[in-house]
């Protein structure tokens, strides 16, 4: 009985560090799933070109459950912002344009694990996945940034 258990022992201590090393490695990937500095770099980008442009706000909304934001500048769209928040998921839109053409659309989109309170401080363990895409039509590029809980 002594010998079984002395050759046990090992293998029952190999077990429990195994398993607190794999959740030790899960934690962490969860807690890397935001993508808040990456859009956070790209929006900035973008509301640096609406501040040199000097665009004229236009307050019009097609849809009240997709807020916007457009701007205008000799009587042509240049930017665009769209918004889209459910239970479950934020979509975020900011197109460029230039001479009645997209140059560049970054998007961000956010899904939840189950609901969300809109109330509370977003908590970035119930993220499922964040992902930004950036579609730039004037240089023929596409940037693709995910991270999946």
């Amino acid at each position: 009985m002594n010998v079984f258990l002395s050759k046990i022992k090992p293998i029952f201590i190999n077990l429990i560090l195994i398993v607190s090393v794999l959740g030790l490695v899960m934690m962490c990937i969860e807690e890397n799933v935001n993508q808040e500095p990456t859009f956070s770099n790209l929006t900035m980008k973008f509301y640096t070109s609406i501040m040199k442009s000097n665009p004229n706000k236009f307050d019009f909304q097609y849809n009240k459950s997709i807020p916007q934001e457009s701007y205008f500048s000799d009587c042509k769209l240049k930017f665009l912002i769209l918004k889209n928040n459910d239970d479950s998921s934020n979509h975020e839109q900011l197109i460029e344009f230039n001479n009645d053409s997209i140059i560049r659309i970054t998007t961000r989109k956010t899904l939840y694990r189950g609901k969300i309170n809109r109330d509370e401080k977003i908590n970035w363990y119930k993220i499922k996945s964040d992902s930004v895409f950036v579609l730039d039509f004037e240089n023929k590029k596409r940037k693709y940034s995910r991270k999946i809980s």
